[in-house]
């Protein structure tokens, strides 16, 4: 939801929908930082053990993070050369995908 409703925080103008998306935005912030702060470390290190391919995992989830990063950098410098601005919408997703990505490296390296 956080990352769904991040793109419409920033892709609709002020009015009642902004509102009601960035209030979402706001409690799946809260309930994503509950959710991790309530996670026991050693039990979800030792559940996936032997079940997982870790190594496998953490890699393709840092490599996806890492691929998000390089598209939007790389959207970011094709508008730049070319002097052409880009639409709202897609600007939003690139924003919002600018914002996850870190999260997805991290999760990837630290799995």
């Amino acid at each position: 939801m956080l990352y769904n409703y991040l793109i419409y925080v920033f892709a609709t103008p002020l009015n009642a929908a902004f509102l009601l998306h960035f209030v979402l935005v706001t409690l799946s912030v809260h309930t994503l930082i509950g959710l991790i702060a309530g996670i026991d470390g050693e039990a979800a290190r030792q559940r996936p053990a032997g079940a997982v391919p870790e190594r496998l995992a953490g890699g393709v989830l840092a490599g996806l993070g890492l691929l998000f990063l390089l598209q939007v950098i790389g959207a970011v410098i094709a508008a730049l050369s070319s002097q052409t601005s880009i639409a709202e919408t897609e600007l939003a997703l690139h924003v919002s995908d600018f914002m996850i990505a870190p999260a997805l490296v991290i999760g990837g390296v630290l799995l």
